[in-house]
């Protein structure tokens, strides 16, 4: 019997899965944690059939804009994990290998827009849940400036880090989502010739599959071919560590605000349960245990870690500033997609990481920073897995970001595209 996908966790439209304009009227998922008027459970049990009370405006936008709800897209429960393994909804499968995990949290969205059933898909990412999943499933992941996307009617993890994104084949396809949501925004391409782009390997490509590497090493010289005058240059030195781990930083800042958000959002969007019966219906005991472990983060850590995410955003400034950078590359993920079900740990280049330590590496710090950023295809692995290239930007300049995204695509390997029609019997 084939491997359901598990992608979705209501079906709106089904006459319109698998159909994909790119202009008007454009096909989307929405992922579970967000209202749009259906069912929007964050998968979680004690919220199965439940449709906020409200409407997200993010969604409302795109709504107005002519484009049309297709389906609810699957996900790691309550967002609060990296490969959508998921024992109440089902494991979100992965369309460019079976078996294999999607990344996550936004993995049904990135999995749907892989296998072409919508035009694009949004998602949310606090910690990497646009760019990982974009990276793992082979498609563009957009996480915009913090703040620039209403995260109003959205399940929230964090109201430091938390934003919607959107996922698509192409840069032009989310350049069209992103007009109906900002509609001052005006879409460009901008040439990479001439424009200084950093390379910091210190932090971002320390720890690298063999087959990342290539792939990455690979694009880098594309987009050098293109123009682009790649500066090889590092953040400070304390920027990874200093007083406080970014990852520790991210982890304990999020917990925290969970447990004061997730209250509130329940109650406000009129949810059929309190916050403590969710958590004791909670289906994932990993996911359980990180909500209910938030008594261990005082508020004295929780103010050090908002002066980390202070320290971090100057040392993006300075970053930018000093090297005069447009952007910055860097592989999305140190690996590629691994086989389900995953263990707590993985090995990358022969070193053992927690395996959601091993996933976020690289995307924690933009989140943290609060800068736009977007993963873009940039090739496949000896075995047939996607590996994503990030470009990210200073904070706020999101349209020069989307404009240089399509130009980096457009030099890039473009990723052999499937059928949804492979898909059909699966969901």
């Amino acid at each position: 019997m084939a491997t359901k996908t598990n992608v979705f966790t209501t079906i709106v439209r089904p006459e319109l899965l698998g159909q994909t304009p790119l202009d008007k009227n454009m096909t989307f998922a929405v992922k579970a944690n967000t209202g749009c008027g259906y069912p929007a459970p964050a998968s979680t049990p004690s919220l199965r059939n439940w449709v906020p009370k409200d409407y997200s405006p993010v969604v409302k936008a795109l709504v107005d804009s002519g484009h049309i709800i297709v389906a609810i897209a699957n996900m790691h429960e309550l967002a609060f994990g990296i490969t959508s393994e998921n024992p109440s909804y089902g494991d979100v499968d992965n369309p460019q290998k079976t078996g294999y995990i999607p990344g996550g949290s936004s993995g049904g969205s990135a999995a749907a827009v892989a296998m072409n059933a919508v035009s694009f898909a949004l998602g949310t990412d606090t910690g990497g849940s646009m760019r990982i999943p974009a990276s793992l499933c082979g498609v563009v992941g957009y996480r915009p400036t913090i703040g620039l996307y209403s995260q109003a009617v959205v399940c929230p993890l964090s109201s430091t880090t938390d934003t919607i994104g959107v996922f698509s084949q192409k840069v032009t396809t989310v350049q069209q989502a992103h007009k109906a949501i900002i509609p001052s925004s005006v879409p460009t391409t901008r040439s990479l010739e001439g424009v200084r782009i950093g390379v910091p390997r210190k932090y971002f490509y320390k720890v690298l599959d063999s087959e990342v590497a290539r792939v990455t090493e690979a694009a880098l010289t594309s987009l050098r071919d293109a123009g682009a005058v790649l500066v090889e240059c590092n953040f400070s030195d304390d920027f990874a560590e200093g007083s406080m781990p970014i990852v520790t930083a991210c982890f304990n800042l999020i917990t925290y605000e969970t447990n004061l958000l997730l209250p509130k959002y329940l109650k406000e969007q009129e949810a059929p349960v309190s916050f403590e019966q969710l958590v004791e219906n909670i289906g994932d005991p990993v996911v359980k245990q990180v909500i209910t472990s938030a008594g261990r983060v005082t508020e004295e850590m929780y103010e050090k870690c908002l002066q980390k995410k202070d320290a971090v955003r100057k040392n993006y400034d300075d970053y930018f500033s000093a090297n005069k950078l447009e952007a910055f590359v860097c592989p999305t993920t140190i690996l590629p997609a691994i086989e389900r079900p995953t263990g707590p740990t993985t090995k990358v280049a022969g070193q053992e990481f927690p395996t959601i330590i091993a996933y976020t590496v690289n995307t924690f710090p933009q989140a943290l920073a609060g800068v736009p950023c977007i993963s873009i295809p940039s090739g496949l692995t000896a075995a047939g897995l996607p590996v994503g290239l990030e470009l990210v930007a200073p904070r706020g300049m999101d349209e020069d970001l989307l404009g240089l995204a399509v130009s980096v695509q457009a030099a890039l390997p473009s990723l052999p595209q499937l059928s949804f029609d492979d898909f059909k019997g699966r969901l």
